[in-house]
């Protein structure tokens, strides 16, 4: 017999004691509930495919003791299984200074092409700056690095 068999017998078992009037024993407020009944309990919600809730909530909805919901999962082998968390993404780690030195920087510009740029669009008319504003940012510095190659622009002729 598969342990999960087992565990509907004896949830049945439970179910007919219950129904027949003989209700669990209270002990402060709280129903007495042993740790095998708990695990047939969560053994028949594990095989009808109900995902994991925590063991307080879990405790609630028995109305028992969180410990014996503990002790049930702890020593069921099929239950701490169902109740393992799913892994999260790991964390967020800052570069240490081996990767930081040796990864190139494109998201700013060199300090002389980032000059060069704001003079070149300081003394361009307004049709100069939407044009360069048009390129991509290579192209931008290769007219600031190359100016013979672009003689229109600053009223240069060729």
């Amino acid at each position: 017999m598969a342990w999960a068999d087992v565990c509907i017998f004896i949830a049945d078992q439970i179910d007919a004691k219950l129904k027949a009037g003989s209700a669990p024993e209270v002990v402060g407020g709280a129903s007495h509930m042993s740790w095998t009944s708990a695990a047939v309990r969560m053994e028949r919600l594990r095989s009808q495919g109900e995902p994991f809730i925590s063991q307080s909530d879990l405790a609630k909805q028995f109305e028992c003791s969180s410990g014996t919901i503990h002790k049930a999962i702890k020593r069921t082998p099929a239950l701490q299984t169902w109740a393992k968390r799913n892994a999260a993404a790991p964390k967020a780690q800052s570069l240490n200074d081996v990767v930081a030195d040796r990864t190139a920087q494109s998201s700013e510009l060199d300090p002389p092409d980032d000059a060069a740029m704001r003079e070149w669009l300081e003394q361009a008319d307004d049709e100069g700056r939407a044009w360069f504003h048009s390129l991509s940012p290579e192209d931008q510095r290769d007219v600031v690095r190359d100016p013979d190659k672009y003689p229109r622009i600053l009223g240069r002729t060729p």
